[in-house]
């Protein structure tokens, strides 16, 4: 989904701003319809400048931007950003059926109905999905609101570091652009590979039953949830729940404070009961959101989950889950898939999905 909170145009880069990283992609689109990563950089965020959506020293900020577009060794200065957490709030409204002009001239007073935030105070934007099935006269639209105030501080932020926001985003969204590119990429992929074998002939597909997809990105404060059924996003949630949850079971278990388990998270170096004590927390929180879908859509299969994000690279994290969920649960990763000119993938792994998904809206028209 190509959600237009603003349009971009020309060269765009998606930056991640994370509470514990920032995490930079910039993608070219190749004459053969393929991707090609530009510039990427993940930095260090200093603790405290930026926690659960709030910019507390814009100074500390800034460098870390400056910092991150000096590694990116990139000229682009125009930015996609992403919101999530409470500072946003996201809902699918079904309305009778107008056209996009007319329903423009009523969002605010139809928004003031479901946002819990004063309009005044908010920006505000919707996407129309279509028409409903089952009621040709209504249809579905994505509501949007984000406090002005978050947005505000980020683009003063920004420009401080001489780059300027174009694009604002939901991460739910960004996070399910990144995976439609990876199916995207794939499919070139195994296509490549079937020609090489000389091996086109077209086989006739198993009818399957179409099942929900579970998409996961799993951060340092927050988690993002986006489920998505044959192509359209049907539930989403952020979660104020990441992997600085492990590093706190380490830091009260051995008693080296916060910086001593952070770098023992990150060499792997964690016990197997707090692997575990980690895992059932995680399963406790996805499940709030699996178990509310599925008694919103209960005539939709569950599939399976695809879990990402920096909190996901923790060995073993993805089958420990789907172990727990009784659901196929796989670690999604562009890098295999998605590399620059020398034949690099993505350097940080799965911790650049969002980033990428961001760097996607470079390609809107």
């Amino acid at each position: 989904m190509r959600f237009p909170w603003s349009k971009p145009s020309g060269g765009l880069i998606g930056i991640d701003v994370g509470s514990s990283a920032l995490k930079l992609v910039e993608l070219e689109q190749q004459a053969d319809g393929g991707y090609q990563i530009r510039a990427q950089a993940e930095v260090p965020m200093p603790r405290d400048a930026f926690v659960e959506n709030e910019v507390l020293d814009g100074m500390l900020f800034s460098d870390a931007l400056a910092t991150l577009i000096a590694e990116a060794d990139t000229s682009a200065s125009r930015v996609a950003i992403a919101i999530g957490g409470s500072a946003l709030f996201n809902k699918t409204i079904q309305l009778p059926y107008t056209e996009e002009f007319d329903l423009e001239l009523t969002i605010h007073d139809i928004a003031s109905e479901y946002i819990p935030f004063a309009i005044d105070e908010v920006y505000l934007d919707f996407a129309i999905q279509g028409v409903r099935e089952d009621d040709p006269e209504s249809m579905d639209v994505v509501l949007v609101a984000c406090k002005r105030e978050l947005v505000d501080d980020l683009q003063l932020a920004l420009m401080d570091a001489g780059l300027e926001l174009a694009v604002v985003d939901c991460s739910v969204f960004a996070l399910e652009n990144a995976v439609e590119l990876g199916a995207l990429l794939a499919e070139r992929a195994a296509a490549s590979e079937r020609k090489k074998r000389d091996d086109e002939e077209d086989l006739p597909e198993d009818e399957v039953e179409p099942t929900a997809t579970v998409l996961v990105n799993l951060g340092a404060h927050m988690m993002n949830v986006n489920i998505v059924f044959e192509g359209r996003s049907l539930f989403v949630r952020d979660q104020y729940f990441g992997s600085e949850r492990l590093t706190q079971l380490i830091s009260e278990a051995q008693g080296g404070g916060f910086v001593a388990a952070e770098q023992a998270k990150l060499r792997g170096d964690v016990p197997q009961e707090l692997r575990d004590q980690f895992a059932d927390e995680l399963e406790f929180e996805l499940m709030r959101s699996i178990d509310f879908f599925a008694s919103t859509y209960s005539d939709i299969t569950m599939g399976k989950v695809l879990l990402t994000g920096g909190g996901a690279k923790l060995s073993g994290l993805a089958e420990a889950l789907g172990t727990r969920l009784s659901m196929e649960t796989e670690l999604f990763d562009l890098a295999p898939l998605l590399r620059d000119g020398e034949g690099k993938g993505l350097v940080g792994g799965a911790s650049m999905t969002i980033a990428t998904g961001l760097a996607l809206r470079a390609m809107d028209d």
